[in-house]
């Protein structure tokens, strides 16, 4: 993706008091605390496939989590959790479901999971934020909902 392009892709909306950086289906809610990068929170476009996911923009982002909307059998891709590895200041993924392509080396923890590999229980993943820029986000499945320190990626 070019300057160019990018420069078309992105607008911007607001989601409550917090502006989103949008890009196509992807969005990205910046800090308002003016922290280095476009946003905190990096929502994974087209489910995690690769064909959706642009290295150039997750380095551009620089976020420090991304919720990727996958399924089992759709998105997840291992190309995708590589290219979130390299991205800028990223310390956390939080998964839809745990991917079946990925297998253990390209999934997060069972406790960043919403549904874990098996039936489909239909839980979710929730973002509150604050206009403070302090933001939390909770797993239904497991209670787990920890606040802006998401720590496992950082032994990356």
């Amino acid at each position: 993706m070019t300057r160019r392009e990018m420069r078309r892709a992105v607008g911007s909306v607001s989601t409550a008091s917090w502006p989103m950086a949008r890009t196509g289906t992807a969005a990205a809610i910046p800090n308002p605390q003016g922290r280095k990068g476009l946003g905190d929170v990096y929502q994974v476009s087209i489910h995690g496939q690769d064909k959706g996911v642009s290295p150039v923009l997750a380095q551009a982002l620089g976020a420090r989590v991304a919720l990727m909307g996958n399924g089992p059998r759709k998105g997840g891709a291992p190309q995708t959790w590589e290219t979130l590895r390299g991205a800028r200041g990223l310390e956390d993924v939080r998964q839809a479901h745990y991917s079946i392509a990925g297998g253990k080396d390209h999934n997060p923890p069972d406790d960043y999971l919403a549904s874990l590999d098996g039936p489909d229980e239909a839980h979710w993943l929730k973002l509150s934020a604050q206009d403070t820029g302090a933001f939390s986000v909770a797993n239904s499945r497991n209670g787990n909902g920890q606040a802006n320190r998401l720590p496992h990626l950082n032994s990356w």
